[in-house]
């Protein structure tokens, strides 16, 4: 449990806390006031806090000593509670955890309150989204070559992508397909052609407003009635006569609307508010002559909005600190031989955010690969090229996986490596790669691929038996290298390499050659 006597003993130590009271009713948590006098103030500033039992560790990733003013709302990094953001370097100390804590909360109040300063990166709206019958929903766009003109609006065509379970909700999310502006301008996220192809499709509408549905700029509007001033008249009308058209056989259903703002400019984030057919918050307020018509005036009605949750899923979100270097990812990769070493290689570079593999392999995958490979036993027997194929996509949206040369690549080309004539077919299609890494430990393809000469990069990786070490060599002389460090460097047992099954396995194996 805290030191409770440790943690005032801290607080009293601090020069620029005038007072402090405790409320000493709370028998888990440290609560009190504090009044904090600097330089610069016209009079001290009053803060709540509260320090949990975990302190000085944190709570989660978040900090177990909290400060609150409400009246400080309008400032940057204060939550809706009122609550200061505040991070400080890891402690177990309480006396130094309490002067850090402290200290970062009178840098918020000089850099924040007295000097207004604003950062540079834009700080996403607080929004706390609600469980719509047990269901939250989670919706994942990519950024668009379009620039959006305030007021626009329009339909989306969007994926069903995946239900889980989590404790006695369930997750719901969908992807963004398409921005519908009108019926002859169709602009596509920047998917890949996997999840362009995903079946079940639904509709839902946006509207660009430019400027953030929050007040401050950060807390989500929580009324319909506060969304009025943004959308226009004709977007209403559409969403009416939406509701008309589908109330008698859809009531119920759920629709997702997307609002459009800026973050940084031309940078734009989408929040999704949810509709329910036959409870959307437009009502009929009269009538206006236009043209010799009465037309109908729509109008919000108050009405609180239930929140889904957006992630901006595009290329450089997904990767963002973890991407390999752009000479790299923007690369055509071939990878031969995708066992122990090739199929995870295949998926590093997948995680990393390469945009286009292809691999090659005659293999099926079999129990005993699973262990040394990226592959699944409870898939069973498979062809490996398959189920990398799979395996791949799962990790990447903006991938776009090949299998290369399926009709006994391996084969042919060792039977004709020597026709200078034939051979200069599989140069040139080898030379379409700006990478080729070979993976298969074959010594014969080792030969074959370093005598063409290839104009890209060739890497050839391989291990000695159990892992012990593994081998990287670059063109040229890849054969001359690999075979000087396996035969007169390195220790590489091979009484075993063939157990339990013994070498007639090598002969039983089905060869896939279509």
């Amino acid at each position: 449990m805290l030191n409770v006597q440790e943690v005032k003993q801290a607080i009293s130590a601090i020069p620029y806390i005038k007072s402090v009271t405790y409320q000493e009713e709370d028998k888990v948590l440290v609560c009190g006031k504090i009044e904090v006098e600097l330089d610069g103030l016209e009079k001290p500033l009053e803060f709540e806090f509260k320090i949990h039992p975990q302190y000085p560790l944190k709570s989660y990733h978040s900090e177990s000593i909290k400060f609150f003013n409400k009246k400080m709302l309008e400032y940057s990094h204060v939550m809706i509670d009122g609550s200061i953001c505040i991070h400080t370097s890891y402690k177990t100390n309480i006396p130094e955890k309490i002067r850090d804590d402290f200290s970062s909360l009178r840098h918020w109040i000089e850099k924040y309150y007295l000097n207004h300063e604003k950062d540079k990166k834009y700080e996403h709206i607080l929004v706390r989204p609600q469980a719509i019958n047990n269901k939250y929903y989670f919706y994942l766009f990519t950024n668009i070559d379009y620039e959006f003109k305030c007021g626009e609006y329009g339909e989306m065509e969007l994926s069903h992508l995946n239900e889980s379970s989590r404790e006695s909700v369930i997750d719901v999310t969908y992807i963004v397909q398409k921005f519908l502006l009108d019926e002859n301008n169709k602009v596509e996220c920047d998917w890949n052609q996997s999840c362009k192809h995903y079946p079940e499709r639904t509709i839902g509408f946006f509207i660009f407003i430019e400027q953030p549905p929050a007040k401050y700029n950060k807390f989500v509007f929580q009324d319909f009635e506060h969304l009025e001033a943004f959308i226009p008249h004709p977007f209403l009308e559409k969403l009416f006569q939406f509701e008309q058209e589908n109330i008698k056989h859809h009531k119920g259903k759920l629709i997702p609307i997307f609002i459009g703002y800026y973050t940084a400019k031309p940078k734009i984030h989408w929040q999704v508010l949810m509709l329910e057919i036959g409870k959307f918050p437009i009502i009929t307020d009269g009538y206006a002559e236009k043209n010799g018509l009465l037309l109908p005036l729509r109008k919000i009605k108050k009405q609180t909005i239930n929140w889904a949750v957006t992630h901006n899923a595009s290329y450089e979100n997904v990767f963002g600190r973890g991407t390999l270097d752009r000479k790299i990812t923007n690369s055509k990769i071939l990878i031969i031989g995708i066992g122990a070493i090739g199929s995870t290689l295949a998926k590093a570079l997948v995680k990393g955010g390469c945009r286009y593999i292809a691999i090659a392999d005659y293999e099926l995958k079999e129990p005993g690969n699973v262990c040394r490979s990226e592959y699944s036993f409870h898939t069973g027997i498979t062809e490996k090229v398959f189920e990398l194929e799979q395996i791949l996509l799962q990790n990447s949206p903006f991938v776009e996986i090949a299998i290369f040369e399926k009709k006994a690549f391996d084969e042919m080309i060792k039977m004709l490596y020597t026709h200078s004539e034939i051979i200069e077919g599989y140069r040139q299609r080898l030379n379409e790669f700006d990478i080729i890494f070979d993976c298969t430990t074959d010594n014969d393809l080792m030969y074959v691929l370093d005598s063409l000469q290839l104009s890209c990069d060739l890497i050839n990786l391989s291990i000695t038996n159990y892992a012990k070490d593994l081998v990287c060599a670059f063109a040229p002389n890849i054969y001359h290298f690999v075979n000087t460090q396996f035969e007169s460097i390195l220790e590489n047992r091979t009484d075993d390499l063939y157990e339990p099954f013994g070498c007639g396995i090598l002969h039983s194996k089905p060869r896939i050659l279509t």
